[in-house]
């Protein structure tokens, strides 16, 4: 993978002219960390860093003589392996990585020189940290591992990209590991339509067996309602509306299913498609359904995708109200904690909520 560059002045950091597996091997040698500036050719903030950032002498001089540094074009064909792996969404995207090429800093937007400095000298005082990732790829059978690792993923909001590596797991571990207890709490990061997710739903008297009926209904039930899952339900942009359609064609996959929580699922897509609609009367009237009492797995999954897709703050803050009374409870259940956090969650205005990208994912440790 070669790494292209932004135009590149006299003095400053030096960018390596090779590719990134060619710079792990540069920066394992010289013991080293590196620096990689991903960045897109139309970014302006992107210009300015090169031009007055990566200029400057003592950002110059610190970066080289600790890292080997890289820039590349992050919306270029070769560059997609990189950008999933780090989860490069912005630009720029400032990364810093130790000298096997594992993410140890991340940062989206510009920084001046100063604030550029302390950054990277966070990032230096971590070299010598065992990353979830490197965990990840040098225990393979550490299911506890993987958690650690997916969870760093997903709080990145690679959620794509953690789904396709959890299927590569079990692809090479079989999809019986599920009945781990690590496994099984992962397996929300899957699809409705994902091979794994199938075989729980053709075994699912033994999945019965190992975990309980209620949590496994819970567990489907969660997955079955992921606001990324529940997108497919909208026409494309700049339409908002309905796919009645896909709608009706989703309900009939959830009774072709046989999921048991039938009507606590389609009172949820109905939350989600009413406050993608923005008509949050609709949104209200769901959750007043069970005003006389709520289950914590319902409390959850209305929180999280009010979270999620609601930006008025007096309706965060009026949903948070309605969904704080009292909740029924069966036993000690997994989802109480979340749903207590969601809610508080939603008296935060949009913008300082730090998990409105990724809550329909949680909880995945109980």
């Amino acid at each position: 993978m070669v790494c292209s560059q932004l135009p590149v002045f006299a003095q400053g950091i030096q960018f390596f002219e090779g590719t990134f597996e060619q710079a792990v091997l540069k920066a394992k040698k010289e013991n080293k960390g590196i620096f990689l500036d991903g960045y897109a050719v139309w970014c302006i903030p992107c210009k300015e860093m090169a031009q007055n950032v990566f200029t400057d002498k003592n950002v110059a001089d610190y970066i080289n003589a600790h890292f080997v540094s890289l820039q590349m074009d992050m919306e270029k064909p070769e560059a997609k392996v990189l950008k999933d792996r780090f989860g490069v969404m912005a630009y720029p995207t400032l990364l810093m990585l130790n000298s096997s090429g594992y993410k140890l800093e991340q940062h989206i937007g510009g920084l001046d020189a100063p604030a550029f400095l302390i950054w990277a000298a966070k990032a230096k005082g971590r070299f010598d940290e065992y990353t979830p990732g490197q965990r990840f790829d040098q225990e393979p059978e550490n299911a506890r591992a993987a958690v650690t690792y997916f969870q760093e993923l997903l709080s990145n909001g690679q959620r794509k990209y953690s789904r396709f590596l959890f299927h590569e797991l079990l692809i090479k571990s079989g999809f019986q590991a599920l009945l781990d207890s690590d496994y099984w709490h992962l397996l929300t990061i899957a699809g409705r339509h994902d091979p794994e997710v199938k075989y729980v739903l053709g075994k699912r008297e033994q999945f019965y067996k190992k975990f309980g009926k209620q949590v496994v209904e819970r567990q489907l039930a969660t997955i079955f309602t992921n606001v990324s899952s529940l997108d497919s339900l909208m026409m494309p942009r700049p339409m908002r509306q309905m796919d009645k359609s896909a709608y009706h064609t989703y309900l009939e996959d959830i009774k072709a299913n046989k999921l048991e929580m039938y009507q606590e699922i389609t009172a949820v897509i109905d939350f989600y498609v009413a406050c993608k609609n923005y008509d949050y009367k609709a949104a209200q009237a769901q959750i007043d359904q069970y005003k006389n009492g709520i289950s914590d797995w319902q409390r959850f999954r209305f929180a999280s995708i009010a979270n999620s897709l609601v930006y008025d703050s007096k309706m965060r803050y009026k949903f948070a109200e309605t969904l704080a009374h009292p909740i029924e409870t069966a036993g000690s259940s997994i989802y109480l904690k979340e749903s207590q956090r969601s809610v508080s969650l939603l008296k935060l205005p949009f913008a300082d909520n730090p998990l409105h990208d990724y809550t329909e994912i949680l909880p995945l440790v109980f």
